[in-house]
């Protein structure tokens, strides 16, 4: 995985909120993960929307999707992670990533969590909420756009759809062709990450 897998970790990923006449473009679609995006010029920012199948249970991929508080161990240069206190329907955390190359950046966020055991859909949402969070950090960047979700359902064949989706600016001196080019490049790489995880039998105990 490259630096550029940083951006996406600005983020780990709120319903979207892009205008609706903005059009989706494809990135890239393997038959497995497929990845659009577009560019939201009122919030310079861009928006990518991935969605891939992972074979295991929506209530696995669930467990890793929802545990916010312990992304740290799998996701790459993510390197703190507090939880703050609650938010409207939610629980507020602050995190900082610690890519090569640029700055570190960091954000504060208000993270939602819905379960329907029945159905087996589950989503996991956040806005930001800077001003929820510390003061900013000489040498750290405060990301300025930050909010995302994750969709967990059953895909029809015993396994799991994931959608993750996620409208983010990493702020600072990086160029915007970086920043655009790394939003959808490095989507695989973080699904990998929660593949693993789900995996991973010291964690599934």
């Amino acid at each position: 995985m490259t630096w550029l897998a940083a951006t996406l970790l600005l983020g780990a990923a709120t319903a979207a909120k892009g205008p609706a006449k903005v059009p989706w473009i494809t990135a890239s679609d393997d038959g497995t993960t497929r990845i659009v995006y577009r560019d939201i010029q009122s919030a310079n920012a861009r928006e990518v929307r991935a969605t891939t199948d992972l074979k295991a249970t929506p209530e696995a991929v669930w467990k890793v999707v929802k545990d916010f508080a312990h992304e740290a161990e799998f996701m790459p240069y993510l390197v703190q992670v507090k939880k703050l206190g609650p938010c409207a329907g939610g629980t507020v955390y602050y995190e900082r990533v610690s890519p090569p190359i640029i700055s570190d950046r960091d954000y504060t966020v208000c993270v939602k969590l819905v379960a329907d055991e029945k159905t087996q859909r589950f989503e996991r949402s956040w806005t930001l909420a800077n001003d929820r969070g510390p003061k900013p950090v000489d040498g750290v960047v405060r990301v300025p756009v930050n909010d995302g979700s994750y969709q967990v359902s059953p895909d029809g064949k015993g396994g799991t759809r994931l959608v993750y989706t996620v409208l983010t600016n990493p702020g600072g001196s990086v160029p915007a062709w970086i920043a655009k080019r790394a939003s959808t490049s490095t989507v695989p790489d973080l699904f990998d990450a929660i593949r693993h995880r789900v995996r991973d039998p010291r964690w599934t105990k």
